[in-house]
């Protein structure tokens, strides 16, 4: 049995030397044709290695304009709700939000609250057609249906192929911001969300987005992830390659009125963006109480510039907008000229 075992280990052997000749001759031809093409394989490989040592920041050619909707870009969407109804809004306020916030109620949770009360009280009548119609009637603004081309202008002079994107990111509710006249100016727009019954009306609440969850879908809108859905907090947390970000939150200008913002304030900040606030047309830091009945900011909580909502072009806010904006695309420009690989 031994010996009937030898010639097979004899044969075994002996192929695996001639394999190991015709390799050798590939390899040699392979390596000939490497240097032919300009040095052998392991030099080739040391260069690539080193082109991809990167000596200055990766470069995004992309900037954001990241916007709340409630009194920064139109009239409060719970009120102009309220006042579709035929009730006026300051008291419909005090006498049924009010007393819910003082028993705890999560603010945002307390106002679908009474819409959805009111609208099972006259035959579930708030439909989905409903709120989108109160949105078209609703306006916007002074100069906002012209500031995005304004701005696009301005990015464009300073770079010619930048990416202008404009988002809304509010506690206000969504379907009504669907229904305005510049709705389709904006990449997108985030807000909370009624769920629709059988019978047409508003039944429940599907998406909430309150003050301070507005942090987590800018994070999210910053690295490229589908900010719908329940966008649980570990996806807006993890880890995104850096040449995969969307828009670094340092090229992100964030808009709002007043303390419902610090969160997204203080987040875009001190991530290097710009933050602005506002304060709706006719009031003043003083007598707005997104402003006034704050106490004394820390430094990390300020705003670039506060300026009242009139988005008209040579306004004291678009100048703004536009500042911040051009700061922006001069430093993508800056890392452009950078950019050696």
């Amino acid at each position: 049995m031994a010996s009937a075992r030898r010639p097979k280990k004899a044969a075994k052997k002996g192929s695996r030397k001639a394999a190991r000749k015709v390799e050798a001759r590939k390899t040699a031809k392979r390596e000939a044709t490497r240097m032919a093409q300009g040095g052998s394989a392991k030099k080739r490989g040391g260069a690539r290695k080193r082109g991809r040592v990167r000596h200055t920041k990766f470069v995004h050619n992309r900037v954001a304009v990241v916007f709340d909707w409630d009194n920064t870009l139109a009239p409060d969407t719970y009120d102009a709700l309220v006042e579709s109804f035929g009730l006026d809004a300051q008291r419909f306020r005090k006498e049924r939000y009010e007393p819910l916030v003082a028993d705890g109620w999560e603010e945002i949770l307390a106002r679908c609250f009474t819409i959805i009360k009111e609208s099972q009280a006259r035959d579930h009548f708030v439909t989905r057609e409903y709120l989108e119609a109160v949105g078209r009637g609703q306006k916007v603004f002074p100069g906002v249906p012209e500031l995005f081309e304004h701005l696009r202008r301005r990015a464009g002079e300073i770079i010619d192929d930048i990416e202008v994107e404009f988002y809304v990111v509010s506690s206000g509710f969504i379907d009504l911001m669907r229904g305005a006249s510049c709705a389709d100016q904006f990449d997108g727009m985030w807000g909370t969300e009624f769920a629709f019954g059988e019978h047409g009306g508003v039944e429940f609440v599907r998406q909430v987005v309150t003050h301070p969850e507005k942090v987590r879908y800018i994070l999210a809108l910053a690295k490229g992830l589908d900010v719908g859905g329940s966008n649980e907090p570990e996806d807006a947390y993890r880890r995104v390659p850096e040449e995969d970000v969307h828009v670094p939150v340092s090229q992100i200008v964030y808009v709002g009125d007043g303390g419902s913002d610090i969160p997204a304030f203080t987040f875009v900040e001190g991530e290097g963006g710009l933050a602005i606030g506002v304060f709706p047309p006719g009031t003043s830091p003083e007598t707005w109480a997104g402003w006034s009945a704050m106490d004394e900011q820390r430094e990390e909580e300020r705003v670039e510039n506060l300026a009242e909502a009139d988005y008209r072009e040579g306004s004291e806010l678009v100048r703004s907008l536009t500042l911040a904006l051009e700061s922006i695309c001069k430093r993508v420009a800056l890392g452009r000229l950078g950019a050696h690989d």
